[in-house]
């Protein structure tokens, strides 16, 4: 109610005043200036934000840092998966000679049962998305030799999935971005979206996670933004900026870990084989030990309506410690058993006991 939209000025983010509540907005052709006084200011100015730059420059304890992923990917459609334990859950394939490939496809699904899936290939390598280029045929039959569990035998979806790689140019991992708050709450600023917290592409969950701030910050103080001026609007708005900090700064944190967690972040691999061999005894206890409530890879939750990006970090962050204990327990195993070989060999050869 009251509300004035304006479509044609910009943030002049170097004149952003946070201590007098003052935004110098520009005109689209240059000329002018208006000086806006705010209440709330709402930067979901994207990656690059101005208001976060402001925040930066003009705050003590405020700090953001950004990295820089160097895995590609394109999207790529994929049919509805024939094997029941794959249906309705976020699938991975990593290609099938994947030691010299490192490369995979991730596919959340989609409502009508089919697949969206994203293609990652590293930057540098024997396989490339420059090395495929506009070949159909050339897509087609990597698919069909990397991937062809992914397609079920689907000639068709092959074909379609290899024509859509072919039409498209490789889009890059993108910056992750991390901040030590949501909030300016003393002088009104909220960031919202990619300003606050943008991720790598690895896991698709950059706008699920942008589209959840905006829900977070307009239930905090979405009340006191519609309410014009008045006593206590700056102490409601105060509240209201402190309770959407509370409530989602540990999700955009989980999220933005997560994404960086064992995908991209090297010219050469799309996954560490660390990271994969986490996923498999991951996959495998919760395999055998599901009768005892084991539960599946908290990665593979990712897509699941109603389960908080915080709640399958710490779980994730439980299962990485039970998998990285068993992985090491066992490696110990191998080398104690290769010892005793070694050792009853020489006795039962040359009769000498080690």
């Amino acid at each position: 109610a009251g509300a004035t939209r304006t479509s044609d000025q910009t943030l002049f983010g170097v004149n952003l005043n946070l201590e007098r509540q003052e935004a110098v907005f520009q005109s689209s052709e240059g000329h002018s200036e208006e000086v806006v006084k705010y209440d709330l200011l709402v930067g979901a100015d994207g990656i690059h934000s101005s208001v976060r730059g402001a925040m930066e420059a003009q705050l003590d304890d405020f700090a953001a840092t950004q990295r820089s992923d160097f895995m590609l990917y394109k999207p790529l459609p994929v049919p509805a998966p024939g094997a029941e334990e794959r249906q309705g859950c976020f699938n991975t394939w990593v290609a099938s000679d994947a030691s010299e490939l490192n490369c995979s496809i991730l596919a959340p699904p989609n409502a009508d049962g089919t697949l969206a899936g994203v293609l990652l290939l590293p930057e540098e390598g024997d396989v490339t998305f420059g090395s495929l280029g506009d070949d159909v045929e050339a897509n087609r039959a990597f698919l069909a030799k990397n991937f062809s569990e992914a397609f079920n035998g689907d000639q068709a979806a092959l074909l379609a999935a290899a024509e859509c790689l072919a039409a498209q140019r490789p889009s890059v991992g993108g910056l992750s971005t991390r901040t030590t708050s949501l909030v300016d709450p003393t002088n009104g600023v909220a960031l919202c979206g990619d300003s606050g917290g943008s991720m790598w592409a690895s896991l698709g969950q950059g706008c699920n996670c942008a589209l959840e701030s905006a829900v977070a910050l307009a239930e905090s103080v979405g009340d006191v933004a519609t309410t014009a001026g008045g006593a206590g609007t700056a102490r409601k708005i105060k509240e209201g900026l402190l309770a959407y900090e509370r409530a989602h700064h540990p999700n955009v944190e989980a999220a933005v870990e997560l994404s960086e967690g064992g995908m991209g972040s090297s010219k050469r691999r799309t996954m560490s084989r660390s990271f994969m061999a986490l996923i498999v005894t991951t996959l495998f206890l919760s395999k055998a030990f599901g009768f005892l409530g084991a539960r599946p890879p908290a990665i593979m939750q990712i897509s699941e309506a109603g389960v908080s990006f915080a709640s399958i970090r710490s779980l994730w962050r439980v299962q990485q410690g039970v998998a990285t204990a068993i992985l090491a327990c066992t490696a110990t195993a191998l080398v104690l058993a290769a010892v005793a070989a070694v050792r009853t060999l020489a006795a039962a050869v040359f009769g000498v006991r080690l």
